[in-house]
């Protein structure tokens, strides 16, 4: 559907000025604000006669308030992140080298020891990397899945590697496994905690004792292997992937 976008401003709100969008959309059925750690976007259905710095005055209070968590909430994961120019490498840090292949060079992604070095030619950095890593995520989950499978009794019936956002890993009622690529960044014991949780759904499709009694049976840690995951977010998505 077609949107109409007005320029960004700024409205005094509290002690300090914050920045603002509207947006008009012919989906929208009534006014939204959508807060973020340094703007907030005004959301208006097509043809609204509401005036967005009225909407903004009104729910000051909460705007304020929800940027202050927000803004907390980032520093905090801000602290936990990888310095600049590492990443992790089955839970291990290593030192990210970016070169110019140059016009004829190969553009490649070698495991050195303690780094990782990325010749990069046309295409992107990242995009190189991600797919390296994307790829050696697969070799290891396959590898684990199939092991894991066999002792728990299961069969899964496809395996994919995918970009997630929200999620380590998922099973479907049919059994179709998916895994973040994410989990190469994480120590083996951890990626093996996500793929026993997966195939613990093919027994019991819930979060109940019952499941959690799978887990336990195959993978005694599993708390430990959660805490880890909770703890080290921050440094297993970094901005170097984001979009």
């Amino acid at each position: 559907m077609a949107q109409i976008l007005k320029p960004s401003k700024s409205i005094r709100l509290g002690e300090g000025y914050i920045p603002y969008i509207v947006r008009f959309s012919k989906r929208a059925s009534r006014w939204r604000l959508s807060v973020t750690a340094d703007k907030v976007e005004v959301v208006l259905p097509e043809g609204s006669r509401l005036h967005p710095e009225k909407l903004l005055r009104d729910y000051s209070e909460w705007i304020i308030e929800k940027q202050q968590k927000l803004t907390k909430r980032k520093e905090r994961l801000e602290k936990k992140s990888l310095p600049e120019g590492q990443i992790l490498l089955m839970g291990r840090p290593m030192l990210l080298e970016i070169k110019d292949a140059g016009k004829l060079g190969r553009q490649q992604v070698a495991h050195l020891p303690g780094r990782i070095q990325v010749l990069a030619g046309k295409s992107k950095p990242t995009s190189l990397l991600q797919k390296w890593l994307a790829n050696q995520a697969e070799a290891m989950i396959i590898k684990q899945v199939r092991m894991r499978a066999v002792e728990m009794g299961v069969r899964p019936t496809s395996l994919s590697i995918r970009n997630q956002r929200t999620r380590w890993g998922s099973c479907s009622l049919k059994g179709s496994l998916s895994f973040n690529w994410r989990l190469i960044m994480a120590p083996p014991e951890v990626l093996d905690y996500v793929v026993v949780h997966e195939l613990a759904h093919m027994k019991e499709h819930n979060h109940s004792k019952a499941f959690w009694a799978v887990v336990h049976r195959y993978c005694p840690d599993y708390v430990k292997h959660r805490t880890w995951l909770k703890q080290n977010q921050a440094a297993m998505w970094p901005g170097l992937f984001e979009g």
